[in-house]
């Protein structure tokens, strides 16, 4: 089976992040054709869009808390930095 009709295959329409396990085809050594679920690829791909997604770096922020003060304190950092560098960029 083609890879990209997999992946076309395996997206659950409505759910973001929802991975649909697809059976893969194959020969065996009888020659009989056998039909055989990929949970291998279903988790790689489920764990590719999670990735894409952001949400697996959310779920390593969140394994502390952070102060709201201190969670202004690095956006304000941020800020200054990416404003600093745009300044850089623009005198270049």
């Amino acid at each position: 089976m083609d890879k990209r009709l997999k992946i076309w295959q395996s997206y659950i329409p409505g759910s973001a992040n929802g991975v649909a396990v697809v059976n893969s085809k194959f020969t065996d050594k009888n020659g009989n054709e056998r039909s055989v679920p990929d949970i291998g690829f279903a988790l790689r791909l489920w764990k590719e869009t999670l990735k894409e997604s952001g949400k697996m770096d959310e779920l390593k922020s969140r394994t502390h808390y952070i102060k709201k003060s201190a969670r202004r304190r690095v956006a304000r950092d941020n800020a200054i930095y990416y404003l600093q560098e745009a300044r850089r960029r623009e005198e270049m």
